[in-house]
């Protein structure tokens, strides 16, 4: 008899650890949907931190070359004043 109930109880007790060892086999793989989830968000933020990177690098760039166009038109302004003023001396000069 007491054998008989020692034989149940380890029944019971396989039952209960087949039991856990499902849930546990079910939490790792919930876990692992998890982590594959996680890095492919990761994965995604690198890609869209890089394409960010990219568009302020293309913004500065052409900010840049504005300045130099701007500075590059001044330079010339100053030239063609030069000029026109130097026009204007001759003209004033021959009438």
């Amino acid at each position: 008899m007491l054998f008989n109930i020692v034989i149940l109880i380890l029944c019971f007790d396989a039952v209960f650890s087949i039991r856990n060892n499902i849930r546990l086999r079910k939490s790792i793989k919930l876990i692992e949907q998890d982590i594959k989830e996680i890095d492919n968000f990761k994965n995604s933020l690198y890609k869209s931190t890089n394409s960010s990177l990219d568009i302020a690098v293309k913004i500065n760039r052409a900010f840049n070359d504005a300045i130099k166009t701007v500075e590059k038109t001044k330079e010339i302004e100053s030239e063609c004043q030069k000029i026109y003023e130097q026009l204007k001396k001759d003209i004033q000069k021959g009438v």
